[in-house]
């Protein structure tokens, strides 16, 4: 199993065929065939029940897409941070609070922004001291 599998699967379910997820993914169609049923025969189970020229997601289908979404997902945030990294973005701050802390938050946000930091997109960047 890898990533490109599993974002084949989702495509198609997603798209409901295996003609409208390649065209969204830009891939031939017999690619996408070929790599579910890889993901078939290694687990030993049925993804889709064919019917035709049609595709049903079966029981199993539909727990691997919800897993494969949450993976898929993962995988894209773990990107976009190690891009972010890479841009010299140096730390990410996650702040649960409750409406009482509001404020709080909001004066710690501008203190922030007057000793240097820059506070951008949910990412944190320390701007270097001048002079």
């Amino acid at each position: 199993m890898n990533l490109r599998q599993l974002t084949y699967f989702r495509a198609v379910v997603e798209h409901r065929s295996l003609a409208a997820a390649a065209d969204v993914l830009n891939v031939a169609q017999p690619n996408l065939g070929i790599a579910i049923k890889q993901l078939e025969e290694k687990w030993g189970v049925t993804l889709f029940e064919r019917a035709g020229r049609g595709l049903a997601i079966t029981d199993t289908g539909r727990e691997l897409y919800e897993r494969a979404a949450e993976l898929l997902g993962g995988a894209s945030a773990l990107d976009q941070d190690m891009r972010a990294i890479g841009r010299g973005f140096t730390a990410r701050l996650r702040v649960g609070f409750t409406q009482i802390l509001v404020d709080s938050v909001a004066e710690m946000v501008a203190g922030m922004r007057e000793d240097g930091s820059a506070v951008m997109g949910g990412r944190t960047r320390h701007r270097p001291s001048p002079g």
